[in-house]
């Protein structure tokens, strides 16, 4: 016997702090996180607690799966945060649940895997005829053993609970891989806040607020010991059930998630890794365009030097039409209430140029000239940080990052304006973004903003199959769907791909209700499922062995219908075309 999950539930708190927020805390920014971690916004509890959301996503779950509470034998809750040290956090749901015939017991210290091994822990039960029916819970409030000083920890964790009722099955069991490390334990560490007995030993109250007390991480440590002991384990894992590589049939992976950072040039670290994954296994990977398309979040343009006669001419009229050929300004609308904003310009490394900045109230700072490194300017009531990026290892383009920064609650509102002025031109061209419209207050954005090259990140991976959405209903086309073309040397590249059904999806919602949802969120899913059917009827039925990779992406494109209001394609907004699986199929 196996364990097979018959629902779902999740639960997380209502206030959301997002990147601008941990920068008010630490020094850091929206940009910098993501880069790195990939985390745009985290959940904090503020009347919630590691327990009711532990019952919230364990009674959601339970609907999922149209099961009675009564039905449960056992829950398992994997948890280092529980709000008391006794009763155990599983005991505590029971009895909100009304769960009266389960056998209750947490799993503290597993963190980061705490879900997983509890998941184990209940198939050996339910593969024993231990059990028949378990209530699986990770629930965590790591945001109080969260050290909000320090910026290496506080930009990761948050709080939430999922769960998941599962059942036994009579599928094979397959033996799951585990390890512990305990030498690598100072990595990451909490320690106790009660430290002494008070009988042998003192209690120092003192102690019990120290920094050490919250948790305290060495980032590089883990991501180390992760990416090397990942593959290891996945390899042994397949070993342990006597599978070859070979005979796991397919990999149909959805991604509908992306940031606006980035140079939308296919050439990060990311995209490379998630190109690289393509190119091994049977996998074909799935990602949405983002809904950037219909915001002021992206303006572009191409500067250009003055030729010798042009610096030659003499009069003034002329001189003047020179420059503003020659110099770009480009106007940034900044509403009232804005806590803090940021500018991405992305050139080609090879291009020099120098930045000023006019403040709405006509201060001018520059022209500021190419430095590697920050450089920090204050203007009324905004602290700016501009930045000249280097080239990367994976990429010719170079990044200039502004960051507007509140000297008290917020920036100045008004026009702000960015003057680029070229001084040693080869290629020209620059594309500038902010943030995405979510994360910024209504009506912030480009007074100019341009259309194209609105896919956020990683839908501009080169080997993935990136989807755009339409409405269904009426054959139109979204204008919230991110758009291509890619930036730099990857420009001739499609994307998107192709759209799918994106407008008004209905689906089901957390807790079971079922509610319509816009976005390439729920676009990417359709042309996933089409991916995962092509695969099985090619791979697993025997009709070509070889369909996985840029075969589907290939096969989907050909199967595409055309959009009204399309004649050449592909294009930038939906590519091939939209999704029909039918005409997909080869012959």
């Amino acid at each position: 016997m196996t364990g097979i999950i018959y629902g779902t539930g999740a639960c997380t708190p209502s206030y959301i702090m997002d990147n601008n927020d941990i920068a008010k805390l630490v020094e850091t920014s929206d940009e910098w996180i993501q880069e790195r971690t990939g985390v745009a916004r985290r959940h904090i509890i503020t009347e919630e607690t590691t327990v009711s959301m532990a019952v919230q996503a364990g009674r959601r779950a339970l609907e999922n799966a149209g099961i009675s509470p009564e039905e449960v034998d056992l829950i398992l809750v994997a948890t280092i945060s529980s709000n008391v040290v006794l009763p155990c956090t599983a005991c505590q749901v029971q009895k909100e649940l009304g769960a009266i015939h389960a056998t209750c017991f947490d799993l503290g210290g597993a963190a980061c895997t705490g879900f997983v091994l509890a998941y184990n822990t209940a198939t050996a039960y339910l593969a024993g005829g231990v059990y028949k029916t378990a209530l699986v819970i990770g629930s965590e409030s790591l945001s109080n053993l969260t050290n909000w000083k320090d910026r290496g920890t506080c930009i990761l964790f948050g709080d939430g609970a999922g769960a998941a009722v599962v059942k036994a099955g009579e599928d094979r069991y397959y033996l799951p891989v585990t390890h512990s490390e305990g030498s690598k334990g100072d990595a990451l560490t909490c320690k106790s806040r009660y430290q002494g007995n008070g009988l042998t030993s003192e209690i120092n109250l003192e102690e019990m607020v120290d920094d050490e007390h919250f948790m305290q991480m060495d980032g590089q440590a883990v991501f180390k010991f992760a990416v090397k002991k990942v593959p290891e384990v996945i390899r042994e894992v397949l070993e342990a059930n006597e599978i070859e590589q070979e005979d796991v049939d397919y990999r149909a992976v959805n991604i509908s998630f992306g940031n606006t950072y980035g140079a939308r040039d296919g050439m990060s670290l990311l995209e490379r890794f998630i190109d690289d994954i393509s190119n091994i296994w049977k996998s074909c990977i799935c990602i949405g365009t983002g809904n950037e398309g219909a915001t002021a979040g992206h303006t572009s343009g191409r500067l250009r030097e003055k030729t010798v006669e042009e610096q030659n001419i003499g009069n003034r009229n002329l001189l003047e039409n020179v420059r503003a050929n020659t110099e770009q300004e480009i106007e940034l609308a900044v509403q009232e209430k804005q806590p803090s904003l940021n500018v991405q310009i992305w050139k080609r490394y090879v291009d020099q140029i120098d930045i000023s900045i006019v403040s709405p109230t006509g201060t001018r700072i520059g022209p500021v000239k190419e430095q590697l490194g920050t450089q920090r300017f204050t203007v009324d009531a905004t602290e700016i940080l501009l930045y000249y990026g280097e080239p990367s290892p994976f990429s010719t383009n170079q990044e200039i990052y502004l960051d507007f920064l509140p000297r008290g609650s917020y920036i100045n509102s008004g026009v702000w304006k960015m003057v680029l002025t070229p001084k040693k031109i080869v290629d020209g061209h620059y594309e500038m973004w902010i943030p995405g419209e979510g994360t910024l207050n209504p009506g912030t954005g480009f007074l100019r903003p341009v259309s194209s090259t609105t896919l956020t990140n990683p839908a501009t991976a080169m080997r993935a199959i990136t989807v755009g959405a339409y409405d269904s209903l009426t054959f139109s086309y979204a204008d919230f769907s991110g758009r291509g073309p890619l930036t730099g040397e990857s420009a001739s590249a499609v994307k998107p791909d192709l759209v799918a059904p994106g407008v008004n999806v209905s689906t089901i919602s957390v807790g079971g209700s079922v509610m319509q949802f816009s976005g390439t969120s729920f676009s990417t899913p359709f042309v996933t499922g089409s991916a995962a059917l092509l695969m099985e009827w090619g791979i697993v039925r025997g009709n070509d062995s070889y369909l996985y990779g840029e075969k589907v992406k290939a096969y989907l494109r050909r199967g595409a219908k055309p959009m009204p209001g399309f004649e050449e394609y592909p294009n930038e907004a939906v590519g091939y075309g939209r999704l029909c699986l039918a005409e997909s199929i080869p012959d």
